[in-house]
């Protein structure tokens, strides 16, 4: 949801998951790509908008979407 590119989530989330090598590795468990993958079939032109349009959905039945307020309240604190 803040726009940042698909390459530097990658980086992102490789530098905070060092404590599971196990993870990064195995071809089987790679939760980062199967959730990129997963984000993509959403509505939207760019991967912001679809972040933003699952956020904005109820595809969990334990997790509330998200409002267009509690989506700028985010990115303002996350943008700081």
């Amino acid at each position: 949801m803040l726009g940042v590119s698909e390459n530097d989530m990658s980086k992102e989330y490789e530098l905070t998951s060092f404590n599971d090598a196990r993870l990064r590795n195995n071809d089987s468990k790679r939760p980062f790509k199967r959730l990129v993958f997963y984000l993509k079939t959403f509505p939207g032109e760019t991967l912001q908008e679809k972040v933003t349009n699952w956020a904005k959905g109820q595809y969990a039945s334990s997790v509330a979407p998200l409002t267009d307020e509690e989506i700028q309240t985010l990115k303002s604190i996350m943008l700081k």
